[in-house]
């Protein structure tokens, strides 16, 4: 069974990520995520400045928007992170297939 990336439940991956990681979901992160009835495909540009998902948070948010292939402008200034989460998330989507835009300034 090949799963369908175009019908994942991007909210409950992220609550997923979050129980991995050990940590409780952020209900504005969750608000920002489409509902498993949206076609993920619509996720395009995402805006999680000022600090939104928090700084344990934010490494799950990761590993979910892996799961958004379309996703193509993401936003994480004034979240003030670590160099180690900005090498994680190098590490998460350097191969993604189109994301062309990150901020992470301050």
């Amino acid at each position: 069974h090949g799963m369908d990336l175009n019908i994942v439940d991007l909210r409950q991956v992220y609550r997923e990520q979050c129980r991995e990681f050990n940590c409780h979901p952020n209900s504005a992160v969750t608000m920002l995520l489409p509902e498993v009835h949206e076609n993920t495909t619509e996720l395009t540009v995402l805006d999680l400045s000022g600090n939104v998902a928090g700084r344990v948070g934010t490494v799950p948010l990761m590993y979910t928007l892996a799961y958004a292939l379309q996703l193509q402008r993401l936003d994480f200034s004034e979240n003030y992170l670590s160099n180690e989460t900005i090498d994680k998330f190098v590490s998460i989507f350097g191969r993604h297939p189109t994301l062309a835009w990150v901020d992470f300034s301050r």
